[in-house]
């Protein structure tokens, strides 16, 4: 929802530059990714590959394809690594990629079925990377199943990339990634991919943390440039946030707005290692860790839960979780209890459950991560409906920390940050 917009906060009340936090926070961040990140072609991957009735002909030609382009592209040692958890209705024996020709279609479409066996959880677990790999056709109560399979084999910090297979529709917004949602709602490096069956093209639909880097950079506005303000916000003066004209919606995006990738661009990225998660947890945009029941369960200390509500990227990744896992409700009975002093927060986290969970076939509308690097990217997480300089730069990394985080970090956790 927010990836394609570009705002700007005209809230000026914070004691430190929201800029000057956020510049030290990313510094941190990257500084910690970079130490133990592994170039791509020296990364252990597994690809989770759908091989259900539904991907036969020519859907299941192109997986191939990609999964032999993919691992074209890891050392020799990597592919030797490198495994295959195909999966339908159940999971098939774990194969090394030199048996990707023995893959053939059959049965339903059980994604969780991929958390199921030792062997694929093994596979999963060890890789430094992962690959979800499905024509995107699967009913709303297998995509609850796997949103809540991720995270029980704590697979839900490791850097992920999702290919969704099939014919281009008129929009992207038409693209079910009804089963991309829950593992790009929580992962912390994720990569959300359309690729065209009929054209061999692969479209960025969105990027998140290490992938960032693929997107086409955009240059600053022209300062000359008009600004229009919404009606609803200007409702409240403390949360104004303007929009810059002509920036299209994920709603109104085309394909011509998107970018368009090779496999082989992969190649010179810097993968970092997981992010070692319980169950319970999630990763915030910051580096910290929070426990999504504690949110849900109103648990955090209130400034705790002011610092979420300020930052748009955390509380798409709260509610899209929510919704993926079928815990809409629970999350409507949270955000109606903080309806009074976060009005507006409140009302664009509502917009983007809706999205996640609506007829279920959710849409690029809401989920978080852009589809644009540059101005777009740092606007959608330097905006605030309140305070959004009181998070970014607390918990272990940066020099704001915050007494009731850290108190919190340290109830959860038993110190600060993860």
């Amino acid at each position: 929802m927010f990836s394609s917009r570009k705002r700007v906060s005209t809230d000026h009340s914070h004691d430190i530059p929201p800029a000057k936090i956020k510049k030290e926070n990313e510094e941190a961040v990257v500084e910690a990714n970079n130490a133990s990140a592994k170039p791509f072609s020296e990364s252990t991957i597994t690809l989770a590959v759908d091989v259900s009735g539904s991907t036969a002909g020519r859907t299941l030609y192109v997986e191939k394809k990609a999964i032999l382009a993919i691992c074209s592209e890891l050392s020799a040692a990597a592919r030797t690594e490198a495994k295959i958890v195909a999966w339908d209705d159940k999971v098939r024996p774990t194969l090394g990629i030199e048996y990707v020709h023995s893959l053939y279609s059959e049965g339903g479409t059980h994604p969780s079925k991929v958390c199921s066996t030792e062997s694929s959880i093994a596979a999963l677990r060890k890789s430094s990377l992962w690959f979800l790999m499905t024509d995107g056709e699967v009913p709303t109560h297998e995509v609850h199943k796997f949103a809540n399979a991720v995270p029980s084999i704590q697979l839900h910090g490791t850097a992920c990339v999702i290919i969704i297979f099939g014919t281009r529709p008129t929009m992207p917004k038409n693209v079910n990634v009804s089963v991309g949602y829950c593992v790009f709602a929580v992962a912390p490096h994720c990569l959300l991919l359309f690729h065209d069956t009929d054209t061999d093209e692969v479209y960025v639909l969105r990027a998140k943390g290490c992938f960032e880097t693929l997107l086409p950079m955009e240059e600053d506005p022209s300062p000359s440039i008009k600004l229009e303000i919404k009606a609803e916000d200007n409702k409240d003066p403390k949360r104004n946030t303007w929009i810059l004209p002509d920036t299209p919606t994920a709603n109104e995006e085309t394909w011509a707005d998107l970018s368009r990738i090779k496999y082989h661009s992969l190649a010179a990225l810097p993968i970092p290692a997981p992010i070692p998660l319980s169950t319970d947890h999630i990763a915030l945009s910051n580096g910290t860790t929070v426990s999504f029941s504690d949110v849900l369960n109103n648990r955090l200390p209130e400034p705790v839960t002011a610092q979420l509500f300020a930052n748009e990227r955390d509380m798409a990744t709260i509610v899209t979780t929510a919704g993926s896992r079928g815990e809409s409700r629970r999350a409507n009975t949270w955000l109606d209890s903080h309806g009074e002093d976060q009005g507006h927060a409140v009302r664009q986290s509502r917009r983007m459950l809706t999205a996640s969970t609506t007829g279920g076939h959710s849409t690029l509308d809401g989920l978080g991560g852009s589809s644009r690097r540059g101005v777009s990217s740092r606007a959608e997480e330097d905006r605030s409906f309140g305070s959004a300089a009181t998070l970014v730069g607390t918990g272990s990394r940066g020099n704001t920390a915050d007494p009731e985080w850290d108190a919190y970090l340290r109830r959860v956790h038993g110190h600060r940050g993860v």
